[in-house]
């Protein structure tokens, strides 16, 4: 809802609030008779003439108080319209959209609202596609069957002649397309549907001091980064669509990754664990699989030693 106010000071405006109006915004316009001097008989052609040339080119000295009325209830109008559009406009922005607000309070608000409201599209919509998509397709073919779903492409990755692409279906499902060039000729060897929300970046103000917060299309965190003088400082925290912590690192005050950066499986178990000393890979790096396994270490020479 909009409100007006009509302080007696200039023009504010308000987050999330319509355009202040000041008393003084308003104008009276003059009375519309105008009593005319009386002229002698032979003046008559000669004050017609000046009143025609006025007529055909008015000039900014030629506006009566009559005329400036008019201006400032047109002015009054447009600023009103203005003011009712931009009040239309915020009431119509949904939560998905305030996600990538400025304010951190506005999208802290409305996570809070998607939490609560978001429902993840089924699987079952999409197992159709999946099983018309064969290891062996061309990736022409394959692009040709997202046609009509107006897929779009996310990402590629790859190392040599394999390389994997993700095609967005919709707001939770990724469409991971794995292929190997031979021949110049891209083939797919596997495709697989991955549950992804979209993460809604927003990057902080300049020189921002504080914890800065943003969020996946479900309203659940995705990064809770402590900035100084716009750098990273301290803890950085990501996480996964579901809200648990995807990975947490350390920062210096300069910006230097230092300290633990621990990696974690969905479940909460720990997916991998490495150390940085101002900004330089130390100790023993270990990944592990999901049952606590140890999958594989490094290990890296500390450069001050």
């Amino acid at each position: 809802m909009c409100i007006f106010t009509a302080p007696n000071h200039a023009l504010q405006r308000t987050p999330g609030f319509g355009v202040q109006l000041p008393s003084a915004a308003l104008i009276r316009p003059a009375q519309s008779r105008a009593v005319r001097p009386a002229m002698k008989p032979g003046t008559a052609r000669a004050f017609a003439s000046r009143r025609r040339a006025h007529t055909r080119a008015p000039g900014s000295e030629s506006l009566s108080l009559g005329s400036l009325g008019v201006i400032a209830r047109m002015s009054f109008s447009k600023l009103l319209l203005a003011t009712l559009l931009s009040c239309a406009g915020a009431a119509l922005a949904s939560p998905r959209d305030d996600l990538g607000a400025a304010s951190q309070q506005t999208r802290d608000e409305a996570a809070r609202e998607l939490r609560s409201t978001f429902v993840i599209p089924p699987r079952a919509r999409w197992e159709p596609l999946l099983a018309s998509i064969k290891p062996g397709d061309s990736k022409t073919a394959v692009l040709e069957r997202l046609r009509p779903f107006k897929a779009t492409f996310e990402l590629s990755v790859g190392i040599g002649q394999s390389f994997r692409e993700n095609y967005r279906l919709d707001d939770a499902w990724v469409l991971l397309c794995f292929f190997v060039r031979r021949d110049a000729i891209d083939t797919l060897t596997a495709v697989a549907l991955d549950e992804y929300q979209p993460d809604i970046w927003v990057a902080p103000p300049p020189n921002f001091s504080g914890v800065w917060t943003t969020y996946f299309l479900n309203g659940q965190r995705s990064r809770e980064i402590n900035y100084a003088d716009g750098h990273y400082s301290g803890v950085f925290t990501a996480f996964h669509s579901d809200g648990s912590k995807a990975h947490v690192q350390h920062y210096g005050p300069s910006g230097i990754a230092d300290g633990d950066d621990t990696g974690y499986f969905p479940s909460g178990r720990i997916m991998y664990r490495a150390f940085y000393k101002k900004g330089s890979p130390v100790g023993t790096w270990t990944r592990y699989n999901e049952d606590g396994s140890v999958q594989s270490t490094t290990k890296h020479q500390d450069p001050t030693e």
